[in-house]
């Protein structure tokens, strides 16, 4: 019997820093700039999904996308 499994991909602070050029105590201390990166704790260690990692990066891509046209008509 197979039972189908929800299998997430969670990143460490070190795992996310890395992918965004970024310190981990940035991570920590980004704020608001990460609004939607809920942080998923395993004991005393703390991972982030995928999922929401990759909303993030398509929420600051298109923020940046707006304030660029912005700057073009100014």
């Amino acid at each position: 019997m197979s039972e189908s499994k929800n299998v997430k991909t969670l990143f460490s602070a070190r795992d996310l820093a890395e992918r965004w050029s970024l310190s981990p105590s940035s991570i920590y201390h980004r704020g608001e700039s990460l609004q939607g990166l809920t942080p998923v704790y395993i004991g005393r260690s703390v991972r982030f999904d995928l999922e929401d990692v990759e909303k993030v990066e398509r929420e600051l891509i298109a923020r940046a996308r707006r304030q660029r046209k912005r700057l073009n008509r100014e």
